[in-house]
């Protein structure tokens, strides 16, 4: 039904908790298709061990110089056979369980075509990255639409363009 997308390079430690958030998910995806970008050191093997702790890992390895954003996302995606997909960094660690079960709610009413959560900052993270958090993912949900773009301009099409 969901599966998950998470492009890897140099990852710390915030990727093992992420794996551990991902398993004890109440929706559990069918793959998470992690996108490995290869340093060519002997990193990459502890990184494809990490990887391994996922539950349903499909990893991908990927030469550095082929990574892109999008056209990296968009392989892990068209792996994919599930109804919904889940894009997310390896350093965005879900706060509970229910990540995907919330997500998949947000997507349930009538025209709505993706949904995001909130992204908060790190404990160790400075003021402008809190800031910044706070101002793109503020706490109150919201709904936004076409209707929305003169009020929202850029920010607008940044949540949608990935749709």
């Amino acid at each position: 039904m969901v599966d998950v997308v998470v492009p890897v390079y140099r990852p710390d430690d915030k990727l093992v908790r992420l794996i551990e958030k991902l398993n004890h998910q109440t929706v559990r995806p069918g793959h998470i298709f992690f996108m490995q970008t290869l340093t060519g050191t002997e990193e990459d093997e502890r990184v494809r061990e990490t990887l391994s702790r996922a539950d349903n890992a499909v990893v991908t390895e990927i030469d550095k110089r082929e990574f892109d954003h999008g056209g990296t996302r968009n392989r892990g995606a068209a792996m994919s056979q599930a109804e919904f997909l889940l894009f997310m960094t390896q350093d965005a660690v879900p706060v509970d369980e229910d990540l995907i079960a919330n997500l998949l709610e947000a997507l349930r009413p009538e025209r709505v075509a993706a949904a995001y959560g909130r992204q908060l900052a790190d404990e160790n993270a400075g003021v402008v990255e809190r800031y910044t958090r706070e101002f793109n993912y503020p706490p109150e949900s919201s709904r936004k639409s076409a209707a929305d773009m003169d009020r929202l301009g850029i920010i607008l099409l940044q949540c949608v363009r990935y749709v």
